[in-house]
């Protein structure tokens, strides 16, 4: 099991409008990481967008207008293990958002 650093994120459930949690490993070396744990994820993960400056945005089928938002921070990954503690209408896969 992860040992998660931030202990108030290891028995959450994440859901829209939430602070992001942005993990201090994620930009340890040049692999890909989970937003959560910090661990490399493969292939098949999740992502999660950002958007002003630090939230969780629902993927409700429309588009987020970036232009109008200064605190748009993009989409991280999030490892299959991870994904259980977010709500299902936040989690995308590439090119299904």
């Amino acid at each position: 099991m992860t040992e998660f650093k931030n202990t108030a994120w290891s028995e959450s459930r994440f859901e829209a409008g939430d602070p992001a949690p942005f993990h201090d490993d994620i930009h340890k070396d040049s692999e890909d990481r989970c937003v959560v744990c910090g661990r490399k994820v493969g292939k098949n993960s999740y992502f999660v967008e950002v958007v002003n400056g630090g939230e969780i945005r629902e993927q409700d089928g429309t588009e987020h207008d970036t232009a109008s938002d200064a605190g748009y921070m993009g989409c991280w990954q999030v490892g299959s293990e991870c994904a259980k503690k977010f709500a299902p209408n936040i989690l995308f896969k590439r090119g299904a958002q």
